[in-house]
């Protein structure tokens, strides 16, 4: 095993003592707790080295944010009364800093992800940003009933930044700290699991697909968006962060996804079949549409030093209106098949560039439909800015709850 277990110590207050069995505390806060001696972990009375130990503690995976948030503070209530690598100074990094760090790395409340296998460039991103010494893992364990905790240090090995062996330092009450703790509502959770993450704005061209009857030919279209040119797309995705991924990799992944989309557009049809004298005998046929879908999608993704290139496909619930030139306006309600192939970039840890082509099918609605055309489905392009914001299902949970 790559964590190592090792003899028990207690300590109360400022009076420590070295136990040769296991020993039980409670901690001034009320923090049920156990401590294991290692080489990180050392008596107070001989914590003589002046500096400092800086303590990241990773997101605990328990698929609650506001859970995970509680377990870290009781973890840092555990671990203040010792003194790691005989420092006689310890502070540990605020949640704030440290949760979008660790997401940017998959690592969150809801995805797990051994630390060992991060490479050289995200443990240099983890130490360089929250400036720690070390990191903490926090295991929880639903059939055993435990909760562990584990402290690697920050070393440099041939001359690159690697991390130490776990070894457990400590533990913590599972009925204290998991089943009679405050968390957030079940399907709230969920729901902070499935809300999007990004926010897309550009530009781009939105065509419906028409589908001719034999004998007639698409002369011209002409393409009006209802939305400024800026807003033609905007959309609201969940995507993972590249820091997540090798330089060269490539994962399968679900994510939703929304989008808005507005479309005025006109298609001059004429037919070959007509004589030379009526040759210049023309159709217009018109669509104003607009609406929005909300998708489930399947993805497949590449990652690279240019960036993300993905394609994906989903299903899911519109509501749109459509109006022709023969009828008035009607609100539809209707399920749709997506497939999106597009390319992102990041160009800061927040913001990335995109391009995106996608078509989007509806499954019972004709958008269009007399003797000459019909159509079903709406094309895409679209380019521009997508914002990434981080730690957001903290920021969804506690906006629900109100903290």
């Amino acid at each position: 095993s790559f964590f190592e277990n090792s003899k028990l110590y207690a300590e109360s207050g400022q009076n420590a003592s070295i136990e040769s069995s296991q020993s039980e505390i409670e901690n001034t806060e009320g923090v049920t707790s156990k401590f294991s001696k290692s080489s990180e972990v050392k008596d107070p009375k001989n914590a003589t080295k002046k500096c400092l130990a800086r303590l990241a503690i990773s997101p605990p995976l328990v698929l609650d944010t506001y859970l995970g948030e509680s377990l870290v503070l009781d973890a840092q209530k555990v671990l203040s009364s010792l003194h790691i690598d005989q420092c006689d100074r310890q502070e540990f990094v605020d949640q704030d800093m440290s949760r979008p760090i660790f997401e940017h790395l998959g690592i969150t409340n809801y995805f797990d992800k051994d630390l060992r296998k991060l490479n050289v460039e995200q443990l240099e991103y983890i130490q360089e940003e929250l400036n720690a010494t070390h990191v903490v893992t926090i295991k929880v364990n639903k059939k055993k009933k435990n909760i562990e905790l584990f402290l690697a240090k920050f070393i440099v090995k041939w001359g690159e930044v690697a991390l130490s062996l776990p070894k457990k330092i400590g533990e913590m009450d599972y009925k204290n700290q998991i089943e009679n703790a405050p968390r957030a509502p079940e399907l709230l959770s969920y729901l902070a699991l499935l809300t999007p993450n990004t926010v897309t704005i550009g530009s781009g061209q939105t065509e419906v697909a028409m589908k001719l009857e034999p004998g007639y030919i698409e002369s011209s279209t002409r393409t009006r968006g209802l939305l400024p040119p800026i807003l033609s797309s905007i959309g609201f995705n969940k995507i993972e962060h590249y820091r997540a991924f090798d330089i060269f990799d490539a994962n399968l992944s679900l994510f939703p996804s929304s989008f808005l989309f507005a479309i005025d557009q006109t298609s001059v049809i004429n037919s070959p079949k007509l004589s030379a004298q009526a040759a210049d005998q023309f159709t217009e046929l018109s669509v104003k549409m607009y609406g929005g879908c909300t998708t489930f999608n399947g993805q497949v993704a590449g990652h690279s030093p240019i960036g993300t290139t993905y394609l994906a496909l989903g299903i899911g619930p519109c509501l749109f209106q459509n109006q022709r030139e023969d009828r008035d306006a009607i609100i539809y309600f209707d399920a749709a098949s997506r497939i999106i192939f597009g390319h992102r970039a990041f160009f800061t840890d927040r913001y990335y560039f995109f391009l995106e082509v996608d078509q989007v099918t509806f499954t019972s609605t004709k958008i269009y439909k007399n003797d000459i055309a019909s159509a079903k489905s709406v094309s895409r392009g679209n380019f521009g800015i997508g914002w990434y914001v981080a730690d957001f299902e903290r920021k969804y949970t506690s906006f629900w709850l109100g903290n």
